[in-house]
């Protein structure tokens, strides 16, 4: 029953490179897979750890705490999908320009509206989804901007350190300096 299940499960990859939890557990009920261990078990191991499927869910035997709702909700069954969609981010080259600097706004001209006849087009809908996995692979990392619409691309940070002007207070005329102030929740014993 598990093998039918996960092969009708992954018989849909040409048309659907992923696919919600809950379509995935209908097609496992078709094939006589219904207990909610069984659907995490087939889902997290028989898919996600030998490869054939990305599922970010908690398995049969463990929870994910910090796990986010979307992605445990989401079943990658084409992982082509999914490496183009960070592949196109890779090679933006607004984003590459500014130091691996992802502006979240860009997304459409990465994903959708990016003119190239060989990149792969995505649905505004699969943003945050994509978003969210390039999180949790470690490809853009989320950053504390006020809007809360980049990310940082750690493969795009040049690999040189910039100059920075530093200058004593006295010599600091007309040029940039960088300060740091500490507060504290408490207050600092004295050595």
């Amino acid at each position: 029953h598990w093998a039918a299940a996960r092969d009708a499960a992954l018989a849909l990859r040409d048309d659907h490179p992923w696919i919600t939890f809950g379509r995935f557990a209908e097609i496992c009920a078709e094939h006589g897979v219904t207990d909610t261990s069984d659907l995490r078990t087939l889902a997290g191991t028989f898919m996600n750890r030998l490869g054939r499927a990305v599922w970010y869910g908690p398995s049969a035997d463990e929870t994910d705490g910090d796990t986010d709702a979307l992605l445990t909700d989401t079943l990658v069954l084409g992982a082509v999908w999914l490496s183009r969609a960070f592949v196109q981010v890779l090679e933006d080259t607004p984003t590459r320009d500014s130091g691996g600097m992802l502006d979240h706004r860009r997304f459409p001209d990465i994903w959708t509206d990016h003119g190239r006849d060989e990149w792969r087009i995505y649905a505004p809908g699969e943003y945050q989804r994509i978003a969210l996995m390039m999180r949790r692979f470690d490809v853009a990392l989320p950053t504390r901007a006020w809007d809360g619409k980049r990310s940082l691309v750690p493969q795009l940070v040049p690999a040189i350190r910039p100059t920075l002007p530093w200058a004593a207070p006295e010599d600091a005329a007309g040029q940039r300096m960088v300060r740091l102030a500490c507060r504290l929740d408490h207050e600092a014993e004295r050595a």
